[in-house]
């Protein structure tokens, strides 16, 4: 969605920036979910 507006690098290199900001804070991991048909990443925050 990102890429359509321009924003962003599409390197994926903020998933661990995420990553270590929840461990940091001492906060519960993220998950990630990958599903096929439709194709989407989906990335929860709790």
């Amino acid at each position: 969605m990102f890429n359509l507006i321009r924003v962003g690098e599409r390197a994926g290199s903020g998933v661990p920036d995420i990553f270590g900001v929840w461990d940091e804070e001492g906060w519960i991991a993220p998950t990630v979910e990958e599903q096929y048909k439709p194709d989407r990443t989906i990335l929860s925050l709790v």
